[in-house]
């Protein structure tokens, strides 16, 4: 039976019913990762049987203390997941993106703006579009700050819905593609960019630990001294008391600092295995033909949004040309990886061809928009 915070929680008709909180308490529980997790709660006194609940950055945790029934990336996957609320639209579907995507000029997470019923209505039958296809995406600090009549507030970052999973699904299928065929370089790559960028880091961190350690060891001296001129009567009580104050809550700091430190020059030790973990996870799909939510959730880890740039501004700020945008896509322990392009030149001037004549298309359409509106607007001048 499920586990139930209290006697009326039991359903009668099914008692072998598990609860959304009881779901929610087994999936937060480290146990299932391997781990031991002590002091999760306190009492007032030995006489108490009241129970007070223990902040988690206080609990005890002991890893690795016995065979996990989940994969440790597995549980980390979904507190992650847990973490972001996910609403349902009116088709009863939450959006996979969400918890995903990012603003690249202030850090806040993207909306999802869907399309009407009317729209969504219009497509023709037959014709599916997935939530994926649906609707833009805009900065939410943006949102919220043109919603509150701020006069600061950040940009639009406005894409649509179809742009980024194509986008997406096509930087999967190609490192997947780069991975399945080129394991030995994609590991070697991935291991050279990992040691470039850490090596000042870790040359760094090592020198500032050093440095504390040295310190931390003349306070101890200091320390020892400061008690000697006590106990000799060369300095007061109040005096010695305020000095030790001082000495101890610098050497903590130290200490904290040192720990902190140590704690990132591990990870980024364990960084060079990152790459046998993505190709363990590629290995998992045998096709990258659509963008699935269990695909999006174990391999994309971030995808940061730029703002767009158009082409050409005439002096009153209206925007023309054509319209570019960056979007970096942050895989799974690879961070933003660019696979190398594979195509033969045949094939690579096969394609900017082909873009060449869709930018022309665009481009002619846009003239077009623009003419029509023009005409628009003449004709309501000479009626009016």
């Amino acid at each position: 039976m499920g586990y139930v915070n209290y006697s009326k929680a039991l359903e009668t008709d099914d008692p072998y019913l598990w609860g959304t909180h009881t779901i929610a308490f087994l999936l937060e529980r480290p146990e299932y990762a391997g781990h031991i997790v002590n002091f999760r709660t306190t009492k007032p006194s030995f006489k108490s049987k009241k129970q007070i609940p223990i902040p988690k950055e206080e609990w005890v945790i002991y890893e690795n203390t016995h065979e996990a029934i989940v994969p440790q990336e597995t549980w980390d996957l979904v507190q992650k997941l847990r973490q972001t609320i996910r609403r349902r639209d009116t088709t009863g579907v939450a959006n996979p993106l969400t918890g995903l995507i990012f603003c690249a000029d202030c850090g806040q997470r993207l909306y999802n703006h869907r399309k009407s019923k009317k729209v969504r209505k219009s497509y023709k039958d037959g014709e599916t579009k997935n939530n994926l296809e649906l609707g833009h995406y805009t900065c939410s600090s943006y949102n919220n700050g043109k919603r509150s009549f701020q006069d600061e507030h950040c940009s639009p970052h406005y894409v649509t819905s179809v742009a980024i999973s194509e986008i997406l699904l096509d930087v999967i299928r190609r490192t997947a593609d780069y991975v399945k065929n080129y394991e030995d370089d994609f590991i070697q790559q991935v291991q050279q960019a990992s040691s470039l960028s850490q090596g000042e880091t870790t040359k760094s961190h090592k020198r500032q630990i050093s440095k504390n350690e040295r310190r931390i060891a003349e306070l101890d001296k200091l320390f020892r001294s400061l008690y000697e001129d006590k106990v000799k009567g060369s300095i007061s009580e109040d005096r010695f008391s305020m000095m030790s104050a001082g000495y101890e809550q610098e050497q903590q700091e130290l200490k904290a600092q040192n720990t902190t430190l140590q704690v990132e020059l591990d990870t980024l030790d364990a960084d060079h295995a990152k790459a046998d973990s993505f190709v363990a996870l590629v290995q998992r799909y045998t096709r990258f033909e659509e963008l699935t939510t269990p695909m999006l959730n174990e391999l994309v880890d971030k995808v940061v949004i730029h703002e767009s740039i158009w082409s050409e501004q005439t002096a009153t700020e209206r925007r023309k040309g054509t319209r570019s945008q960056q979007i970096d896509v942050y895989l799974k322990y690879i961070g933003n990886f660019t696979a190398p392009d594979m195509r033969s030149a045949e094939e690579i001037e096969t394609e900017m061809l082909a873009e060449e004549k869709r930018a022309r298309k665009l481009q002619q359409k846009r003239d077009s928009a623009r003419r029509a509106a023009q005409r628009k607007r003449d004709a309501a001048m000479v009626a009016g």
